[in-house]
């Protein structure tokens, strides 16, 4: 990406995607929590893709177990553990959308031996619960003229019940 198509200065980073249409991206940080907002035209196609599987060392057996569940249609949560520099490290997490949701998908990329009875329907779309060690998400949401989605992610190494509480706070 162009230097000319991004901003920098301390705690935001900003892109701006000329290509897609005048998309943009907004980042920041604090200690345990992220805020992302995304632009977007006009459209009922505006998706948010959650990747578990990728981080910045990727070899085989890094990512031990991935968990996702779609608590409403605003709030996230799960969790990711890996192996890596730390022998056993466990993330749980809570994204919060600024706006609702219009339909989602959780998979698992990867390759299942046995599917026992999951197989009479599709576990991709619209089922509100993922696990393995290959998930990948959408979110899809309708945007207005220039809408934004706003996301506060919150991070923690607690159990999952933590970032379930704080996060319903903040969507609350």
């Amino acid at each position: 990406m162009a230097k000319a198509e991004q901003e920098v200065e301390g705690g935001r980073y900003e892109t701006i995607a000329e290509a897609i249409r005048h998309h943009y991206d907004e980042l920041t940080a604090t200690e345990r929590t992220g805020l992302h907002r995304y632009s977007f035209p006009a459209s009922d196609e505006a998706h948010v893709i959650l990747d578990l599987t990728s981080g910045i060392y990727n070899y085989d057996g890094k990512v031990v177990w991935t968990s996702v569940r779609v608590e409403n249609d605003t709030l996230v949560t799960g969790s990711r553990q890996t192996h890596g520099w730390a022998r056993t490290r466990y993330l749980y997490f809570a994204m919060t959308f600024s706006k609702p949701m219009r339909s989602y998908g959780l998979r698992n990329d990867e390759p299942l031996v046995y599917r026992g009875f999951w197989r009479k329907w599709s576990e991709d779309e619209g089922f509100p619960e993922r696990a393995g060690r290959r998930v990948k998400c959408h979110f899809d949401f309708e945007t207005a003229d220039a809408s934004d989605v706003s996301i506060l992610n919150h991070r923690y190494c607690r159990p999952l019940r933590h970032a379930r509480a704080v996060g319903a706070l903040w969507a609350g």
